[in-house]
């Protein structure tokens, strides 16, 4: 597994200080999957995460979260992606 995989999957845990150790601590790389995961799990806060550190962000076009149980809804990580991109 390369390290883009491996920080996708630790963003698929939803688990934000993970992301943060295995980015800062261990310094793996990410690309768009990360952001990704972090958008189709619903985690505005790890995809904000993944956007003000640098990390790749791609649309998805409009997939649901996830998870149905997801309190963050799309519109508000499609909205965010809009401002960060300057859209």
């Amino acid at each position: 597994m390369n390290q883009e995989v491996f920080c996708a999957r630790d963003a698929a845990t939803n688990d934000l200080k993970l992301l943060q150790w295995v980015r800062e601590e261990k310094e793996c790389d990410w690309n768009c999957m990360t952001s990704n995961m972090a958008a189709g799990h619903g985690n505005l806060e790890l995809l904000k995460y993944c956007v003000e550190n640098g990390c790749e962000v791609e649309a998805l076009g409009h997939m649901p979260p996830k998870t149905a149980t997801s309190t963050i809804s799309f519109i508000t990580l499609e909205e965010l992606f809009m401002e960060f991109v300057g859209l």
